[in-house]
């Protein structure tokens, strides 16, 4: 009975160790190959974004999904406001991975300000978030089963990575068929987000305020996703919070896009073209509110 209870134990001492072995080097794999499937890239990308930069010269993040990753461009932060920049996101980022990149990146940076964009907070399951949770801490705790797809990548020919600036990737195609452009209608409805999803945007908020770090909410030029009940619901809770809001979707900010010209789909994502002056007109409503 000993012998069996002692057998039985080093089995399972042995498979921890051969788990967290497995776990490491799946890790360290997926870095050099950038991962294997879309859960895997979306929380590599911002990491492999910061590894890219000297420690301590960014002065301004802007942490979002794909709205900002080609609808951001940070050149322009530089040659228009002189502040160095990053942007931090993947296509259909949710909410707990938008804080490990915003964790990361007070690793590695001591930024002045932090631009979210704010369709983050619109992704994610229900309303208490327990599986995004229990799936997170997962990964966490045995990166085998998050990156257990990437080992086919070692042996194969990585794919050409995407061409990008400190995080933003442009798009010069123009999608033929205009967009709806009336699309912020007058009401008065909110359409709130989750409470799981607010609980990390608080935490954000909280670690913003212990390090001195500015904390500003926006909202990216998006008819497809934006409405006026989003924009009465972040109204309402930047305003709770003691955060400034730029929504660029409302018609006083009058960013000048083209939607015939400026889009690389029917309305969700900006060409280069539409970044640009996307990024232009949020600089200058970043001014106005003494952010630079």
């Amino acid at each position: 009975m000993k012998t069996k209870l002692i057998s039985s134990f080093l089995f399972f001492v042995i498979l921890i160790a051969i788990i967290l072995t497995s776990s490491y080097a799946s890790l360290a794999i997926s870095k050099i190959t950038g991962g294997a499937d879309k859960k895997i890239e979306n929380h590599i990308r911002p990491l492999n974004t910061l590894e890219g930069i000297p420690n301590g010269t960014i002065d301004l993040a802007f942490i979002g999904d794909s709205l900002v990753m080609t609808g951001i461009d940070p050149t322009l932060t530089e040659k228009k406001a002189g502040m160095n920049s990053v942007v931090l996101s993947s296509p259909g980022m949710t909410m707990i991975e938008a804080y490990h990149a915003f964790h990361e990146l007070l690793q590695r940076q001591n930024p002045r300000l932090v631009m979210f964009e704010t369709d983050v907070l619109y992704f994610g399951g229900n309303m208490d978030g327990t599986k995004e949770l229990i799936s997170d801490r997962a990964d966490k705790a045995f990166p085998i089963f998050f990156y257990h797809d990437t080992w086919k990548n070692f042996f194969s020919k990585p794919e050409k990575p995407d061409s990008n600036v400190r995080g933003y990737t442009p798009i010069d195609s123009v999608y033929p068929k205009a967009p709806d452009m009336n699309y912020m209608r007058p009401t008065g409805n909110a359409l709130s987000f989750s409470f799981f999803n607010r609980k990390i945007m608080n935490k954000i908020i909280a670690e913003c305020k212990e390090k001195h770090i500015a904390l500003c909410l926006f909202s990216s030029v998006c008819p497809m996703h934006y409405s006026m009940e989003r924009h009465n619901a972040l109204s309402i809770y930047a305003e709770r919070n003691g955060l400034s809001f730029i929504d660029l979707n409302m018609p006083d900010k009058k960013v000048p896009i083209d939607p015939h010209t400026d889009f690389s789909d029917n309305g969700e994502h900006l060409n280069s073209s539409g970044a640009g002056k996307c990024t232009e007109a949020l600089l200058e409503e970043m001014h106005s509110l003494s952010f630079y």
